[in-house]
């Protein structure tokens, strides 16, 4: 699973976010729950400055349940 979202802001096109998001689902042996094992990313140009960083990573694992 991939998914990237850039948001500009009108006024400033050089003003933007990025968030990235990339996983891998890994099913279970009952094939209704999986482990997804991921990483996000989310880069915000206006961080620095404000004196924050301007990338964030994030190293996940989640349970999923599937309903259908």
């Amino acid at each position: 699973m991939n998914r990237i979202k850039f948001t500009p802001t009108v006024e400033d096109f050089g003003s933007f976010r990025l968030y990235h998001d990339t996983a891998i689902d890994l099913t279970l042996k009952g094939k209704r729950y999986s482990v997804r094992l991921g990483f996000s990313n989310d880069y915000d140009s206006d961080a620095d400055i404000s004196g924050k960083d301007e990338l964030d990573t994030t190293y996940y694992v989640r349970l999923v349940l599937n309903w259908q």
